[in-house]
């Protein structure tokens, strides 16, 4: 079985370090999670995922890294349970962290 570059998940292979779920939580914003339709939010222990758009398809994952920056990765799941990498971005600091979800967003929802 061949792996495609689009089906590689980006944020599987970032050095992490333990993060709140409730400072990322803060750093993104309230209105923000609700301009992007967030639910089912998951501590990861490192980071946070959240479900977005219609159905559970649409996964957002937001890792802090080792340097104190964010990775941030929206990923789609296929039928065949499989997963797409639809946008990837690394080294946030926090204080872009909203813009970028928002700005990621509208270019993979259109």
């Amino acid at each position: 079985m061949s792996t495609t570059q689009e089906s590689i998940i980006h944020t599987d292979g970032i050095v992490t370090r333990d993060a709140d779920a409730r400072t990322i939580l803060r750093q993104i914003g309230n209105m923000t999670l609700l301009s992007l339709g967030a639910r089912d939010i998951v501590d990861l222990g490192c980071g946070i995922r959240f479900t977005v758009g219609r159905g559970k398809s649409r996964k957002v994952v937001v890792k802090l890294a080792a340097n104190d920056t964010y990775s941030v990765e929206f990923v789609r799941i296929k039928q065949n349970f499989t997963a797409v990498s639809e946008f990837f971005a690394e080294d946030i600091y926090f204080d872009r962290l909203a813009e970028l979800l928002l700005d990621a967003a509208d270019k993979v929802y259109g």
